[in-house]
């Protein structure tokens, strides 16, 4: 099992644009990343210019997005915070992690890619 979101209203709207999301091949490189402390929550995006979609966040899940890139930051009841990013292409993808890495320092970024191989 693994943590999705906070109430079952936000994990169906989240369900929803990530079928759709799949459904037109858009998005469809996914990265991850721990997030050190639950109080670090946006502060990727806000470095991004990420504006924040209120029906797909509650209380444990920040949802956000900008062109080409939806970020959702999320502190699970149990275990760590963590980022999940989707984005367009591999440059998009590679900035985020750069990104990640200079504002919390990071020394590893989980990537997998959805469909389509990064170049």
């Amino acid at each position: 099992m693994s943590f999705a979101a906070g109430e079952i209203r936000t994990w169906l709207e989240i369900r929803a644009v990530e079928d759709g999301l799949a459904a037109a091949e858009q998005l469809d490189i996914a990265l991850a990343f721990p997030l050190d402390v639950p109080v670090r929550r946006g502060l990727i995006a806000a470095r991004l210019g990420l504006r924040p979609v209120r029906e797909r966040t509650d209380p444990l899940v920040s949802s956000l997005e900008g062109e080409g890139l939806w970020i959702r930051e999320m502190a699970p009841p149990i275990g760590a915070p963590f980022c999940v990013a989707r984005c367009d292409t591999s440059e998009r993808a590679l900035a985020l992690v750069e990104r990640a890495r200079e504002a919390m320092g990071l020394e590893v970024v989980a990537i997998s890619s959805l469909g389509r191989q990064l170049s």
